[in-house]
């Protein structure tokens, strides 16, 4: 069996119930605020550091003629694409 309220004691009640809800709701609305603002924080930072990372460059190869057989590669090739051109 429930105990008797007077209609003071149970206003006072429901002010305080509906107090505690407001408080918890703001306390949850500034909680998603602060996670969304450490979001685009960190959204910022990574597109920074994709815009400042430095891009390689491609390093200068050395072109060596290879000899075989007294003949050079780079000649034979030539010749063998002027063959299929001629066909």
């Amino acid at each position: 069996m429930q105990k008797r309220r007077t209609k003071a004691e149970k206003a006072a009640d429901d002010k305080r119930l509906k107090d505690a809800k407001a408080t918890k709701e703001e306390a949850t609305k500034q909680g998603i605020e602060r996670l969304a603002l450490m979001e685009m924080e960190a959204e910022a930072k990574a597109s920074d550091a994709k815009a400042s990372k430095p891009k390689p460059h491609p390093r200068p190869q050395k072109w060596l003629k290879k000899v075989v057989d007294g003949i050079d590669k780079e000649q034979t090739v030539s010749l063998s694409i002027s063959a299929e051109l001629m066909r």
